[in-house]
């Protein structure tokens, strides 16, 4: 026990030595945009109530479809900038 905390007060020694490390400054948009609002971890956390079981399945059944399509597109050869641009725009419809 004594070994444990002798190595964890060690690197904890050797952790408060190193550097700070090199974070750019933010810039433009990002630094005028305001601080996100924080919720009670109640309202984060709770449980959503479903109202109807059958329309959250085919919610979802669709959103895999998609998924599905997206990745079977993703999948395909890229072998120069048009087959590139031909994947973007298949990619956003």
């Amino acid at each position: 026990m004594l070994r444990a905390s002798a190595l964890v007060l060690s690197l904890t020694a050797l952790a408060a030595c190193s550097g700070w490390p090199d974070v750019p400054q933010v810039e433009g948009a990002a630094e005028r945009t305001a601080w996100p609002t924080l919720l009670p971890l109640d309202q984060v956390a709770g449980a959503q109530v479903v109202d109807d079981p059958d329309a959250l399945r085919e919610t979802l059944l669709v959103r895999a479809l998609a998924l599905r399509g997206r990745a079977a597109i993703l999948r395909g050869t890229v072998r120069d900038e048009d087959d590139m641009e031909a994947l973007r725009q298949r990619l956003a419809r």
